[in-house]
């Protein structure tokens, strides 16, 4: 089975603005920093017996598609927690190297995929822990998401800061559609 790699207009979107607004040099070590995140999806997929289908990358990141031999929500799990444990333990070897700009970005944009948000890493745990149906699993995400909004409002007005604002607004967005989208075909 071939590997199948797509970049979606909106990542070289996000490329550029990134480029464009960078005028502190962050920009490579956030790419860096999520190409191990990805890389430890990878070989957790390879481990767990799978085989990547397809990879796409957009403005929300990268997106690893898989089959497994024998589906489990186990390995479900592993292979979504593998990108944030693979992005910690790079984040403390930068730490320990005294590289504070990868550590740094490793905290950050692994401790950010933690969130238990759909799509992030963390969502995808949390629904591997207590399945998508159970009625926790909106509760927590919504919670999140909530708590997310106000400290990213909190940070924009108190300290110009409006960058996590913007993330909260867009996952914010994000899941009002999926919510729309699923009311529409009848499935709630």
């Amino acid at each position: 089975m071939r590997t199948r790699f797509y970049i979606d207009d909106s990542f070289w979107c996000m490329l550029a603005i990134l480029i464009f607004l960078d005028t502190e040099g962050i920009a490579p070590a956030f790419l860096l920093t999520a190409a191990v995140h990805e890389l430890g999806h990878l070989l957790m997929v390879c481990l767990c017996g799978g085989t990547v289908t397809s990879f796409r990358l957009s403005a929300a990141g990268g997106m690893l598609h898989y089959q497994l031999s024998r589906p489990s929500r186990w390995d479900d799990f592993l292979i979504s927690a593998s990108g944030a444990l693979l992005g910690l333990t790079f984040a403390v070897v930068c730490g320990l190297c005294d590289l504070p700009l990868l550590a740094g970005a490793g905290i950050l944009l692994n401790g950010f995929n933690l969130l238990p948000i759909a799509p992030l890493d963390g969502g995808r745990m949390l629904t591997c822990i207590l399945h998508d149906t159970h009625p926790l699993v909106p509760c927590i995400a919504s919670l999140t998401l909530l708590l997310l909004f106000i400290c990213g409002l909190y940070t924009g007005l108190r300290h110009n800061g409006w960058g996590l604002f913007l993330i909260a607004s867009l996952l914010l967005a994000e899941r009002r559609m999926d919510l729309q989208s699923v009311c529409t075909h009848g499935k709630i």
